[in-house]
C-alpha cells in the first residue's frame, strides 16, 4: 500500500445546463491522507468511452492549499455554481506497473476497486486484471457520484 486517504466529495449543479445530461461534472475534493492533505477542483468532460472496464474522460484539475479552499467555494457559489451532493470514501492506493490501484470504500454503500492505467498502458493490461478478478468483482459503468444519487446511501462526513 502506497497510501491511504479519507475523501469528501461536493458535487456542483452548473446554473445554465444540466451536467447530468451532458455527462460532465464539478467536483470538489476534501483529501486527507498519510502522506498530506489538500483540496482539488476537477472539472470532468463527458465520457469518451464508456464500456464497462474502461471510462476515459477529460479532467482538469487544480490543486489548491487549505487556506484557499474556502475562497473557491465562495467563488462558485458567487457565480451560482452550487453544491448538489456529497459523500465521503475511504480511499487505500496501490501503484503497480504502469497503474494504480484504489479500494474504496464509498461510506454508506460498500467497497469498490477501481484501477487508473498510465496512458502508455494498453487496455488489454486491464482486460486482464478483469479475467483474474473474475468471480470475486462485479466491473460497475456507474460513477461514484451516480451511485449516490441514485441510490441516496452516500454518507458525507467532514475530512478530519
Amino acid at each position: 500500500m502506497v497510501d491511504e486517504c479519507i475523501e469528501r466529495d461536493v458535487y456542483f449543479k452548473h446554473p445554465c445546463r444540466d451536467l447530468a445530461l451532458t455527462d460532465e461534472a464539478i467536483r470538489f475534493r476534501y483529501r486527507a491522507c498519510r502522506s498530506g492533505r489538500y483540496t482539488l477542483l476537477t472539472y470532468k468532460g463527458p465520457r469518451v468511452e464508456k464500456s464497462s472496464l474502461v471510462k476515459t474522460r477529460l479532467e482538469v484539475e487544480v490543486y489548491l492549499p487549505l487556506n484557499q479552499a474556502s475562497k473557491l467555494l465562495s467563488l462558485l457559489e458567487h457565480i451560482g455554481v452550487t453544491p448538489l451532493t456529497a459523500f465521503t470514501k475511504k480511499r487505500r492506493l496501490y501503484r503497480g506497473e504502469g497503474m494504480t490501484a484504489y479500494i474504496d470504500e464509498l461510506v454508506g454503500v460498500g467497497l469498490f476497486l477501481e484501477v487508473e492505467l498510465e496512458d502508455a498502458v494498453p487496455t488489454v493490461s486491464l482486460s486482464s486484471i478483469v479475467n483474474r478478478l473474475s468471480g470475486i468483482v462485479e466491473p460497475v459503468e456507474k460513477t461514484y457520484l451516480e451511485i449516490c444519487l441514485e441510490t441516496g446511501r452516500c454518507v458525507d462526513q467532514p475530512v478530519e
